[in-house]
């Protein structure tokens, strides 16, 4: 039996990663010979995304102040380097407990800030899991000067790498290719086709940030200057700018041809047709979203970010690239749409176009590189 840990950090329960955690955890306990269990550190309260895991959470930051609630003492000592001491110690001795009692083969942590820690962990009650780094937001690029992101790395003894650029990335850290393994992410495949071009609809699916990442309100004024023809842009998500995106449609007068759907656990339920997926990102991890919408042979026009879009978009068969923030582009490429004259394959050959990536396919392979480990 090969036991797994699987450790996540800093989950929203709202993301791509959740789905892929998820997805991941029920077919690897599927396979004879498996077994995983799911942590979760200072993460959402929300873990109704969690329906039969196996799961724990620790909220290492909340353990810390109840500690110091309870002594004056420690309240004082608690400052800088010492209160990240304590935190440190703290984590460590409930990521021991949970390895001690698990006894895993294979640990796969998803953050980069306890990886330290869990190779200490495995020095101290002398096991001798394999560590696997499997990041999820391109910290190997945007964190590649950051002495503490550096340092922990170091523990690791795989890499899991969900697109090219995260993997030339770790590349350019002196990573050795033999301990990279570039696996993408999973898709369910789906006998649905969603495609329309009758009555045209673009949608956005996903967070609702205006610059961070999701870079929405590039997005709002790349419809604005194109607002004279014939179509609706529906966004389906929640987040942190909301009304700031509603309002500035409503200054910009656009209220009539965008319309917020707001959050659902199953957005893909709730779109019956859709003509093209939009996405305006600063950067991805892989663009889970773009694939889920292929799978339903709806073309995507996405910016070219770091990273994952070059590995999911090939240009006139299931969408096009516009560079990140150019909302001219974005909005000449959307007109062409609108005219037909981006000239995209059919629902079918774009569902085709990400074979690799659907489940089937994704875990035979995947299954092959966790038995090497």
């Amino acid at each position: 039996m090969k036991k797994i840990l699987l450790i996540a950090d800093g989950l929203s329960g709202r993301g791509g990663t959740e789905k892929v955690l998820k997805t991941f955890y029920h077919q690897f306990n599927q396979y004879e010979g498996f077994s995983v269990k799911l942590i979760l550190l200072n993460s959402s309260k929300d873990t109704t995304w969690l329906d039969n895991v196996d799961f724990s959470v620790f909220d290492i930051g909340e353990i810390v102040k109840k500690r110091r609630k309870k002594s004056a003492l420690l309240r004082i000592f608690l400052q800088g380097k010492i209160k990240k001491n304590c935190k440190d110690n703290i984590t460590e001795k409930l990521l021991g407990e949970m390895i001690t009692r698990e006894n895993p083969d294979l640990i796969i942590s998803t953050g980069y800030p306890y990886l330290n820690i869990i190779k200490k962990i495995r020095s101290n009650i002398k096991l001798n899991y394999k560590i696997i780094f499997w990041d999820h937001m391109a910290h190997s690029y945007y964190l590649s000067d950051n002495k503490i992101f550096l340092t922990n790395i170091q523990a690791v003894d795989y890499f899991f790498a969900i697109s090219s650029g995260i993997k030339r990335s770790l590349l350019n850290l002196g990573i050795s290719e033999d301990k990279i393994d570039l696996i993408f992410n999973p898709i369910k495949k789906s006998e649905l086709n969603k495609f329309t071009i009758e009555n045209i609809k673009f949608i956005y699916v996903g967070r609702l940030f205006s610059y961070d990442q999701k870079r929405c309100m590039d997005i709002i004024h790349a419809i604005k200057k194109i607002e004279s023809l014939n179509f609706i842009f529906e966004f389906y998500g929640d987040g942190q700018d909301k009304d700031k995106l509603i309002s500035e449609c409503n200054k910009l007068g656009l209220d009539h041809k965008v319309v917020f759907k707001g959050w659902f656990d199953q957005p893909w339920d709730h779109i019956e047709h859709a003509s093209c997926l939009i996405l305006a990102s600063q950067y991805e991890g892989f663009g889970l979203v773009l694939a889920e919408a292929i799978s339903y042979g709806i073309p995507c026009i996405s910016s070219n970010c770091k990273f994952g879009p070059e590995d999911i978009i090939t240009s006139q068969v299931n969408g096009d690239l516009f560079e990140v923030g150019n909302i001219d582009q974005l909005a000449n490429m959307m007109k062409k749409f609108i005219s037909n004259s981006l000239d995209f394959r059919s629902e079918n050959e774009i569902k085709k176009s990400i074979s690799n990536l659907y489940e089937e396919k994704y875990f035979e392979k995947l299954k092959k590189v966790v038995e090497s480990l």
